[in-house]
């Protein structure tokens, strides 16, 4: 099981787990500030990786370059969860390092995902999330 959850939101998501949830929203460029947030939650023994990446719609873009700072300093994402998402482009061989499961109820985004490979889910995104927790 993961040992925490990264948010990355710009809306007023509650998840509710059994595992440290850590918030990083409202934030222009997001990705450089999301990365040190996390050096400090793992610094202060919050979460450990491997973690679960959430993301919900546009913050999904920079889910990608977020995932190559977490490689580079060794930490292990178990798995990522898009809900109503911007897709990000994947051009990066190496990415995703880990399922990805997107939430959706837009046919055209469940299409692209599955072709992607990724698992498509209409249910209720904190089920979802926590399942995904659970699995890793």
């Amino acid at each position: 099981m993961a040992s925490g959850v990264i948010l990355v939101s710009d809306d007023d998501l509650v998840v509710v787990l059994d595992v440290p949830v850590i918030e990083v929203s409202g934030l222009g460029d997001w990705v450089p500030t999301a990365a040190m947030r996390v050096v400090e939650v793992v610094e202060q023994g919050f979460i450990t990786a491997p973690f679960v990446v959430v993301a919900v719609g546009d913050a999904c873009v920079g889910i990608p370059a977020f995932a190559v700072s977490q490689r580079a300093a060794r930490r292990q994402i178990a798995g990522y969860v898009f809900i109503e998402p911007v897709l990000p482009t994947v051009g990066a061989s190496d990415w995703p390092d880990a399922p990805v499961t997107v939430v959706t109820c837009n046919e055209s985004t469940a299409h692209s995902a599955r072709l992607r490979g990724w698992t498509v889910s209409s249910d209720a995104a904190a089920d979802v999330i926590a399942a995904v927790v659970e699995e890793s």
